[in-house]
């Protein structure tokens, strides 16, 4: 790609003539008196400065007898379609696309970016990527009782999992209470403690594709428990 270089190019970009109404070329037709459209230096001007502008994006110096430059400026500006897994060059470039070795299920689209120049990579999908839970209750446990609340979400790759549980009670608790993260019906961390008003606890652990289910138990030897405000989130992000 390179400006027009004839003897006759002028050095700077002539004057523009006020606008028109828009339309479409012709090649005349004698019979009946139609003229053959005259491009104008303002439409070829146009074309030219459209295509310097897109080279000038992708910081590409416009050089004459090279025919794909409009072509690489654009590879490199926007999301290129290919094998996410392949290897990438620098210049904020992206790769979206099947991944090597997949063959089935959500996970056989990938993405992944030059991580030599990383800039702000935002991705979103139908509850395919990324993404969270919570989940609250309010109830008086028996003597002695417990209760568990779960969430449940499919993980449509191998990925990782943070669990938080809150309990929050009325009074303060002379008994022992407890409360316990659990995976998958794998209990993580647990805490147990006396005279506590409320509790967190948390843990963060891999999980494997597929259904996942999240856990928070509470438990209390309490002989006149108190209300309890019960909480569980957790966010899952894919390795």
């Amino acid at each position: 790609m390179f400006r027009i270089d004839t003897s006759t190019a002028l050095s700077s970009l002539p004057s523009i003539a006020p606008a028109g109404s828009p339309g479409y070329f012709t090649e005349g037709d004698a019979a009946t008196g139609i003229p053959a459209t005259v491009v104008s230096k303002d439409f070829l001007n146009g074309l030219q400065e459209e295509l310097m502008s897109i080279l000038a994006a992708a910081d590409i110096q416009a050089a004459k007898g090279k025919n794909n430059q409009v072509l690489a400026a654009i590879n490199s500006l926007l999301v290129k379609q290919g094998s996410s897994d392949g290897s990438l060059s620098t210049g904020d470039q992206a790769y979206i696309g099947l991944r090597t070795g997949v063959t089935s299920g959500a996970a056989r689209i990938g993405a992944k970016i030059d991580d030599t120049d990383f800039g702000n990579f935002a991705m979103s999908g139908n509850g395919t990527l990324g993404m969270g839970g919570w989940t609250e209750e309010y109830y008086t446990l028996p003597s002695g009782g417990s209760r568990t609340i779960s969430l449940t979400f499919n993980a449509p790759l191998d990925g990782y999992v943070l669990v938080i549980g809150s309990a929050n009670y009325a009074v303060q608790n002379t008994n022992q209470t407890n409360l316990t993260i659990s995976v998958n019906g794998t209990n993580l961390s647990a805490d147990q403690v006396t005279g506590s008003t409320s509790m967190t606890n948390h843990s963060c652990v891999k999980v494997s594709a597929g259904t996942v289910t999240v856990g928070s138990y509470c438990g209390t030897s309490a002989t006149n428990p108190p209300n309890v405000g019960h909480t569980l989130s957790y966010i899952y992000i894919p390795a």
